[in-house]
Protein backbone atom coordinates (compact mmCIF):
# COMPACT_ATOMS: atom_id res chain seq x y z
CA UNK A 1 0.00 0.00 0.00
CA UNK A 2 1.19 3.45 -0.88
CA UNK A 3 0.09 6.78 0.52
CA UNK A 4 0.23 10.39 -0.61
CA UNK A 5 -1.22 13.74 0.47
CA UNK A 6 -3.40 16.19 -1.45
CA UNK A 7 -5.01 19.55 -0.81
CA UNK A 8 -8.78 19.98 -0.80
CA UNK A 9 -10.19 23.11 -2.41
CA UNK A 10 -13.81 24.24 -2.63
CA UNK A 11 -15.79 25.38 -5.68
CA UNK A 12 -14.21 28.87 -5.43
CA UNK A 13 -10.70 27.30 -5.31
CA UNK A 14 -10.26 28.28 -1.64
CA UNK A 15 -8.05 25.97 0.42
CA UNK A 16 -9.99 23.76 2.85
CA UNK A 17 -7.61 21.13 4.26
CA UNK A 18 -4.80 18.66 3.59
CA UNK A 19 -5.79 14.98 3.35
CA UNK A 20 -4.16 11.57 3.29
CA UNK A 21 -4.84 9.34 0.29
CA UNK A 22 -4.42 5.57 0.26
CA UNK A 23 -3.40 4.28 -3.17
CA UNK A 24 -4.85 0.82 -3.88
CA UNK A 25 -5.15 -1.39 -6.93
CA UNK A 26 -8.72 -2.13 -8.06
CA UNK A 27 -10.05 -5.25 -9.82
CA UNK A 28 -8.98 -3.87 -13.22
CA UNK A 29 -5.40 -3.53 -11.87
CA UNK A 30 -5.60 0.26 -12.01
CA UNK A 31 -4.47 2.49 -9.18
CA UNK A 32 -7.24 4.17 -7.24
CA UNK A 33 -6.97 6.87 -4.57
CA UNK A 34 -9.09 6.55 -1.44
CA UNK A 35 -9.39 9.59 0.84
CA UNK A 36 -8.73 8.72 4.46
CA UNK A 37 -10.56 10.36 7.41
CA UNK A 38 -12.33 13.00 5.27
CA UNK A 39 -15.37 13.13 3.00
CA UNK A 40 -15.38 15.55 0.08
CA UNK A 41 -18.33 17.93 0.26
CA UNK A 42 -20.28 19.08 -2.80
CA UNK A 43 -18.07 21.27 -5.00
CA UNK A 44 -14.81 20.23 -3.31
CA UNK A 45 -11.99 18.62 -5.24
CA UNK A 46 -8.50 17.27 -4.70
CA UNK A 47 -5.46 19.24 -5.80
CA UNK A 48 -2.11 17.46 -6.10
CA UNK A 49 0.19 20.17 -4.77
CA UNK A 50 1.91 21.23 -1.56
CA UNK A 51 -0.33 22.97 0.96
CA UNK A 52 -0.12 26.76 1.21
CA UNK A 53 1.94 28.42 3.92
CA UNK A 54 -0.67 29.53 6.45
CA UNK A 55 -0.10 32.60 8.62
CA UNK A 56 0.17 31.15 12.16
CA UNK A 57 0.06 34.47 14.07
CA UNK A 58 -0.13 38.23 13.51
CA UNK A 59 2.91 39.57 11.70
CA UNK A 60 3.99 36.17 10.37
CA UNK A 61 4.48 35.26 6.73
CA UNK A 62 1.80 33.20 5.01
CA UNK A 63 -1.76 33.29 3.78
CA UNK A 64 -4.85 34.18 5.77
CA UNK A 65 -7.21 32.81 3.11
CA UNK A 66 -5.28 30.90 0.40
CA UNK A 67 -6.83 30.40 -3.02
CA UNK A 68 -5.54 28.28 -5.91
CA UNK A 69 -4.94 30.35 -9.05
CA UNK A 70 -5.42 27.98 -11.98
CA UNK A 71 -3.78 30.35 -14.47
CA UNK A 72 -0.48 30.48 -12.55
CA UNK A 73 -0.76 27.13 -10.73
CA UNK A 74 0.11 28.81 -7.45
CA UNK A 75 -1.49 29.81 -4.15
CA UNK A 76 -2.58 33.45 -3.89
CA UNK A 77 -4.13 35.50 -1.08
CA UNK A 78 -7.92 35.65 -1.35
CA UNK A 79 -8.43 37.82 1.74
CA UNK A 80 -8.83 41.55 1.26
CA UNK A 81 -6.57 44.03 3.04
CA UNK A 82 -9.43 44.71 5.46
CA UNK A 83 -9.92 41.00 6.19
CA UNK A 84 -6.18 40.60 6.78
CA UNK A 85 -6.16 43.61 9.13
CA UNK A 86 -9.13 42.13 11.04
CA UNK A 87 -7.34 38.78 11.27
CA UNK A 88 -4.15 40.48 12.48
CA UNK A 89 -6.11 42.27 15.21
Amino acid sequence: MDYKHSCVIDAQNLYKTFVLLLIVENEEHQQEEQIQYYTLQEGEQLLDTAPPAMRPYAGAVGFVSPKWDTSTSAWVEAATEEEIADWEA
